[in-house]
């Protein structure tokens, strides 16, 4: 039985070792990855023109799914596409927490409004701080509705001062 779902965007190297900090603890967990990025595979580093491969296994040693298969990108349609299976993860075993990490996505917004609304446990971590919220215009419904969804997580956890603020 999983004790805790996390979902994330891709496997990352600060990530992972967190994650397995929690399986010490005796906590059974399932991570779903909206994508594999780099993990397991060499990537190519355009800003430094570099192939880098990681030197940290990402994406073994839990239990792991991986929804989208390249190629990766964010758009609507692809996030649409593959919501159906995201969705009934996350919805499948309600009572087990769901741990989100950041807002990132159009995906991610729809699985955190679902599961407050079915009052399934739900927290989240976010390296946003008010300079990076601030950095681009928001429509005043995004800002309303992080704001009542903050209010109706579970538990929200921060990563130094400026993100907690």
């Amino acid at each position: 039985m999983t004790d805790l779902k996390i979902l994330t965007s891709h496997p990352v190297q600060y990530q992972v070792p967190f994650f397995r900090k929690i399986m010490a603890n005796d906590i059974s967990i399932e991570v779903g990855y909206y994508h594999q990025g780099t993990a397991g595979q060499v990537g190519h580093d355009t800003e430094f023109g570099i192939d880098i491969e990681w030197d940290i296994d990402l994406i073994n040693g839990y239990h792991h799914r991986i929804f989208r298969q390249n190629p990766v990108n964010f758009l609507l349609t692809d996030q649409i596409k593959i919501a159906p299976k995201v969705v009934g993860w996350v919805l499948r075993e309600r009572q087990v927490p769901l741990l989100l990490f950041g807002w990132g996505f159009h995906l991610m917004w729809f699985v955190w409004l679902l599961r407050v609304l079915f009052r399934a446990p739900v927290m989240i971590i976010s390296e946003t701080n008010l300079l990076s919220f601030a950095a681009t215009h928001k429509p005043c419904w995004r800002v309303f509705l992080l704001r009542w969804l903050l209010q109706r997580t579970s538990a929200c956890f921060y990563i130094g001062t400026r993100n907690r603020e």
